[in-house]
């Protein structure tokens, strides 16, 4: 099931109707899931009216740096020093939200992607699996506190975000696919940024 006004908007329309729906200090996000039936989420924010043009500078300078990045990409997958390719405000969003993580998690001889796949999916996992999902998160939290101060609600979600928004404009993927992206990406920067 799609949401075919929220496909309609541009990220910076998202922005404005997701802040003017905020009621009593509550924002309500829908999520459609290709096979369950749509859930909302409730989160409690300290987002107003008059916070919209900051967010909106906050996403596009977020989005400005990711498709410079973006743009750099080859020369970054070449071994260049990010620090001799990007600016220094680039850098920066590099540093933060797309460079790999330190460490590669140690997943042993499991796929994470598919046990991931499975548990959005419903499908049963071994209680093996399970763990190795939950240590998977885990560590992908610990991982992204490193790199944002910790604030009301986890960096984590915004990282992964802002790492498939580049991606997805590095592989060129279609415009639609990516302003969906960018409109997933405009949530997690209220979220991130506006939860008390």
């Amino acid at each position: 099931m799609i949401d075919e006004k929220r496909l309609k908007t541009t990220p910076i329309q998202h922005i404005r109707n997701l802040i003017a729906s905020i009621k009593d200090g509550v924002l309500i996000f829908t999520w459609y899931d290709p096979i369950d039936p749509p859930y909302h989420l409730a989160y409690d924010v300290s987002c107003t009216a008059a916070d919209v043009d900051e967010v909106i500078s906050r996403y596009e300078a977020l989005v400005k740096a990711l498709e410079a990045i973006s743009a750099s990409r080859e020369r970054l997958d070449n071994g260049e020093n990010p620090k001799d390719v990007l600016t220094t405000e680039q850098f920066s969003v590099w540093d933060t939200y797309v460079r790999d993580f330190d460490e590669k998690f140690d997943s042993g001889e499991y796929d994470l992607d598919i046990i991931y796949d499975m548990s959005k999916c419903g499908a049963p996992l071994s209680d093996e699996e399970q763990d190795l999902l939950e240590r998977h998160y885990e560590w992908l939290e610990t991982q992204s506190l490193k790199r944002l101060p910790k604030r009301a609600y986890s960096p984590m979600n915004l990282i992964l975000r802002a790492k498939r928004y580049e991606y997805l404009v590095s592989h060129k993927a279609p415009k639609s696919v990516i302003e969906e992206e960018g409109r997933g990406l405009a949530e997690e920067i209220i979220i991130y940024y506006y939860s008390v």
